[in-house]
């Protein structure tokens, strides 16, 4: 059995992987990015994953240390390779991607051990994609039974959801982040398609969900907890790849959560994170926070 850490706030579930572009990869998956982003930013996460055991998961893990990451919950498995996803942009700018199935994090065991670690957690964060196969689907809804506080990065990456396991997710999450298409789209399952602020009431109202973020790209981000709506309208930058850019919101939303910033603030920081990984390449570039300060600062003027 896996032996527990201790005193980490928040632990990560899901797909580590490598993003291959047309000239090279890059290491990502959505919650590896959110665990990534939140390490740089202080904050003590773990990742739960798989890779094979081949030279891409010897690569991917090696570069999981070098970044001040344990390894300790990404399990090697031999019977299955590394996951890889192919990014092509499209006349936007915006990420199109083709995941590679099945794959190591498609059957991250469950052991007893990571029932500790997630029941000892403040915040366990997981999306979707995880669930598109029996294996890691079943082990995310163990842990789910301990989480203290789901936090569900919504994340649709077709055809790889359906609606069922999507509603099964929004119950056991406290807090849940998607972009506007995915709001409007899980509206629609319900016939709710009034305005983005009614279907977001939709949403706290029927899945007891108690704080819910909706980004909108370049347009900022909105959010909601059953009673105060807070929006901002986004920066202006010089986009370069939008891969990555809305884990990096939710990374900071969660730093912003342990630290206790007010809730317009943390979606203020959190638009800046976002922002300025959309200026460099790849899901999880280093970042000048000094720099996310300079973007805070030129709002405030």
């Amino acid at each position: 059995m896996l032996q527990c850490h201790i005193n980490i706030p928040v632990v990560c579930f899901g797909e580590v992987l490598w993003d291959v572009f047309h000239d090279e990869k890059k290491p990502g998956g959505a919650p590896f990015n959110v665990c990534a982003h939140l390490v740089r930013q202080k904050v003590s996460a773990v990742m739960i994953s798989a890779v094979g055991s081949d030279a891409e998961g010897v690569e991917l893990l090696d570069f999981v240390r070098k970044n001040d990451l344990t390894t300790d919950y990404i399990r090697e498995l031999a019977d299955l390779p590394t996951g890889t996803v192919f990014v092509k942009k499209d006349e936007k700018g915006d990420s199109k991607y083709t995941i590679t199935q099945p794959v190591a994090w498609d059957n991250i065991p469950f052991d007893d051990g990571l029932m500790e670690l997630v029941a000892r957690s403040e915040f366990f964060i997981f999306g979707s994609l995880a669930c598109r196969s029996e294996g890691s689907r079943r082990t995310l809804l163990r842990l789910l039974e301990v989480a203290p506080c789901g936090v569900f990065d919504v994340n649709f990456r077709a055809p790889h959801y359906d609606r069922e396991i999507i509603e099964v997710l929004l119950k056991k999450s406290r807090i849940v982040k998607m972009n506007s298409e995915e709001l409007e789209e899980i509206a629609g399952w319900y016939d709710q398609r009034g305005a983005e602020r009614e279907n977001m009431k939709y949403l706290i109202d029927n899945f007891n969900i108690e704080q819910l973020f909706v980004t909108r790209g370049g347009e900022g981000a909105v959010s909601y907890d059953g009673s105060i709506f807070n929006e901002f309208g986004g920066f202006q930058v010089d986009v370069k790849d939008t891969t990555g850019s809305g884990d990096a919101f939710l990374a900071a939303i969660i730093t912003k959560y342990l630290d206790g910033s007010d809730a317009g603030y943390s979606l203020k920081y959190a638009c800046a994170m976002g922002a300025m990984v959309a200026t460099r390449f790849g899901a999880i570039p280093e970042i000048d926070l000094m720099k996310v300060e300079g973007l805070l600062d030129a709002v405030s003027e």
